[in-house]
């Protein structure tokens, strides 16, 4: 089944889960500027690196985030600060860390 992308339907969407219509617009909007689609992978991750650098929310996250080595701590301010998921609970930041480190092991980050 095909998704049509809303950016008032609330829905979390892409790799950052993009709820808020605010976000998916600026998503959309970015999209428009590249001339790409609002799916296409690496038009999420330059927008994701816009927002962190670009809006004064995130300002500093970035450098917090690149200044650590430490996967559980980067992937709780990236989960908690930048996402802002509506679970917001010890297991689901358990389970996202878990995932984070999987993924960095199978990049060979682990290696």
């Amino acid at each position: 089944m095909d998704y049509e992308y809303k950016v008032n339907d609330g829905v979390g969407w892409g790799i950052a889960q993009w709820t808020f219509k605010s976000r998916k617009q600026g998503l959309l909007d970015y999209a428009i500027e590249k001339d790409t689609a609002v799916g296409d992978m690496v038009t999420q991750l330059e927008f994701i690196q816009k927002e962190l650098t670009e809006n004064r929310e995130y300002r500093g996250m970035l450098d917090k985030i690149k200044q650590s080595d430490n996967i559980d701590e980067v992937t709780e301010i990236f989960m908690m600060r930048y996402e802002n998921p509506e679970d917001k609970s010890r297991a689901a930041l358990d389970k996202r860390i878990e995932h984070a480190k999987n993924v960095y092991n199978e990049l060979g980050g682990g290696q």
